[in-house]
């Protein structure tokens, strides 16, 4: 789950003045602390039968 304080910033900083609409079927994860700041490991998943509908 994202952090609302911490989404809030982030939402702001990457698209300002954008409507962001919550979706089931696109999942963005990545780990709470990464090893490296510089690799951080994410992955997305797309359910493209809850997509269709």
């Amino acid at each position: 789950e994202a952090d609302p304080k911490l989404w809030s910033v982030v939402k702001e900083a990457f698209f300002p003045k954008r409507d962001i609409q919550e979706v089931e079927f696109l999942k963005i994860d990545a780990p709470r602390r990464a090893e490296s700041g510089a690799q951080v490991p994410v992955s997305l998943s797309y359910d493209q039968a809850a997509a269709n509908g």
